[in-house]
C-alpha cells in the first residue's frame, strides 16, 4: 500500500491561559505504527529524499480538512494547520474564505525564510482578508525571528519547546519569554508557547504573560479531540490590545480589517533614524556626523566588572562530560 495513504491526523488542543478555554486544535500528522514512518520527522525525511514532498503536504492539508468536518462540534474553535511556503495553497474552501467553513490558524514554518517569498506573502495577506488567522511557528529556531516577523506581521507567535523546556528553572530563557512578550505587546500580537510538558512549565508560561499554551501536559495528540487534563493556571494581566483588529481567538467570527498602514511587507525598508541622529554614510569609519540622540536613563551596570583572567597554558578541559 501507498505510504500517504496511510497517514492519519492527530489533534492538540490549544488552551487560552485567561479563560482555560480550548480555542482551537492543531493537526498532526502521523504514518503508521510501529513503521520507521511513524513520525512526522520521518515522513517528511522521505519526502524530501524521495521526491514526494508536494505531495505529502497537499495529503496533509487535505486529511485534516477531512477529520475536521468529521469531528468538529464548536464552530468557535480554529484549525491550525501548518504549511510549507513552498506550495501556499489550502483545500479550495479554505483557500476561497467559504461562508460556513471551520476558522482556520495558518502556521507557517520556520524552516525556510518568507522574507523575499512574494508567492507566500500574497497568499497570506489574501487568507488575512478570509478571516483566518496567520502564526509564526517555532519561535526561537531556524528561520523564525524578528525580520521574519516584521515581514509577516502575524497574529499570533508560537514560541519553540527549545525555549519552553525547563523554563520554570531557567533564568536566561525567562528573560528571554519576556523580551518577546515586550515586542509582541508593542505589536499587538498574541504569544502562545509550545511544548508544555510539565505543570511547572505551564505556570511558569502563564506568570510570564503568554496568551496560550499546548502540550503533552495539557493533552497529547490522539485521534479523537482530546480533552484537557488537570487544572489550567491564569495568566496575569488582561489580553494584549491588538490595534489590527480583535483579540485573535477569542473572536473567531469577526473579520480582521485591513492591516496598519505603514512601511511596505519587504526585506529591503529599514526603520528610520530616531529625531537629531543621521545615518553613517556607507563606507566610512567612526561616529555618525551631526547630533547623536542620547538613550534614555543611566547606563546598564554589567554584573562581573573584574578584567577577565589571563589566557591559561594550559589547554581548555572540555565541557562535555566523558
Amino acid at each position: 500500500m501507498d505510504l500517504l495513504e496511510q497517514l492519519w491526523v492527530a489533534w492538540q488542543p490549544i488552551v487560552d491561559l485567561h479563560t482555560s478555554r480550548v480555542v482551537g486544535y492543531e493537526s498532526l500528522i502521523r504514518g503508521p505504527a510501529a513503521t520507521p514512518f511513524a513520525t512526522p520527522a520521518a515522513l517528511f525525511a522521505w519526502a524530501e529524499a524521495a521526491g514526494q514532498a508536494p505531495a505529502l503536504e497537499e495529503t496533509c492539508k487535505r486529511l485534516a480538512y477531512e477529520a475536521a468536518h468529521d469531528l468538529w462540534a464548536d464552530p468557535t474553535q480554529r484549525v491550525f494547520l501548518n504549511i510549507d511556503g513552498r506550495w501556499p495553497k489550502l483545500p479550495d474552501r479554505w483557500d476561497a474564505g467559504a461562508a460556513g467553513e471551520i476558522p482556520l490558524a495558518v502556521e507557517v514554518s520556520e524552516a525556510r525564510s518568507v522574507l523575499n517569498d512574494e508567492g507566500l506573502l500574497a497568499a497570506l495577506e489574501r487568507w488575512r482578508r478570509h478571516g483566518h488567522l496567520i502564526v509564526m511557528d517555532d519561535y526561537g529556531t531556524g528561520y523564525a525571528g524578528m525580520a521574519e516577523a516584521l515581514v509577516l506581521q502575524p497574529d499570533l507567535v508560537k514560541l519553540d519547546r527549545a525555549l519552553i523546556a525547563g523554563v520554570d528553572h531557567h533564568g536566561q530563557k525567562q528573560s528571554l519569554v519576556r523580551a518577546v512578550r515586550s515586542w509582541t505587546d508593542d505589536l499587538g500580537i498574541e504569544l502562545l508557547a509550545e511544548g508544555v510538558e510539565t505543570a511547572a512549565e505551564l505556570a511558569a508560561v502563564a506568570r510570564l504573560g503568554c496568551d496560550y499554551a499546548q502540550g503533552y501536559y495539557l493533552a497529547e495528540p490522539a485521534r479523537r479531540l482530546p480533552p484537557v487534563s488537570g487544572p489550567v493556571p491564569r495568566t496575569a494581566g488582561p489580553p494584549v490590545a491588538r490595534p489590527r483588529g480583535p483579540t485573535a481567538l477569542r473572536r473567531p467570527d469577526s473579520r480582521p480589517p485591513a492591516p496598519v498602514a505603514g512601511p511596505p511587507r519587504s526585506s529591503g525598508w529599514r526603520c528610520p533614524p530616531p529625531p537629531g541622529r543621521r545615518r553613517r554614510a556607507p563606507g566610512t569609519g567612526g561616529p555618525p556626523p551631526g547630533p547623536v540622540a542620547r538613550c534614555a536613563g543611566p547606563a546598564r551596570t554589567r554584573a562581573a566588572t573584574a578584567a577577565p583572567a589571563p589566557p591559561s597554558s594550559t589547554p581548555a578541559r572540555s565541557r562535555i562530560p566523558a
